[in-house]
């Protein structure tokens, strides 16, 4: 389940919303995500495909959880949205401290995972411009591994019928993060 998943069109058809995963995979399928990869032709761009050895892809970052704080914000296609603000993440890249915030979706309960969504200096030029995500297991202890190999691309970088979360102000990173999937071929980066 990919936090950024929110298909405003199946096929053609306005929809209201997916309810169970098959249906999500179907429209996932169908919505031109893959459909768009495969008529161009192009797979998806990742740092690791193209021999890339950076050595800061795998941080090690303080975990702080704190008490849930609502988050309402505005995603690719101007609606709102509700995550709570759950903990921040503390680590240093390039001898500069950084700071990111994780979130959980309003409607996630008590699920294991933290949605990471953020920009960093690649965003716009290298990576797609809205930003990108990452999905992170809940830590047994105050620190944890962020492994930014595993970052991934929002639907919405493939196509703009997607509703994508916006990454908060806060996780706008002062470095480059040369790891995880790269711009998608479009030259019309957000």
């Amino acid at each position: 389940y990919r936090m950024d998943y929110y298909p405003v069109v199946n096929a053609g058809n306005v929809m209201q919303g997916v309810n169970n995963v098959a249906n999500k995979a179907g429209a996932f399928l169908w919505n031109g995500t893959f459909g768009a990869l495969l008529e161009a032709n192009k797979g998806i761009n990742n740092y690791c495909a193209e021999g890339y050895k950076e050595p800061a892809t795998n941080i090690i970052a303080s975990f702080d959880q704190f008490q849930s704080q609502a988050y309402k914000y505005l995603t690719t296609t101007n609606e709102i949205r509700r995550f709570n603000k759950h903990a921040y993440l503390d680590f240093t890249i390039e001898k500069k401290a950084q700071r990111l915030i994780l979130l959980k979706s309003a409607e996630a309960g008590t699920a294991a995972y933290y949605f990471l969504a953020f920009k960093d200096l690649t965003s716009g030029t290298e990576t797609y411009g809205g930003g990108r995500y990452l999905d992170i297991e809940k830590p047994k202890s105050s620190s944890i591994e962020i492994d930014f190999n595993k970052t991934y691309n929002p639907y919405c970088a493939y196509n703009d019928l997607y509703s994508c979360p916006v990454p908060p102000d806060e996780n706008n990173l002062s470095v480059r993060i040369l790891a995880g999937e790269r711009t998608y071929g479009k030259s019309d980066n957000k």
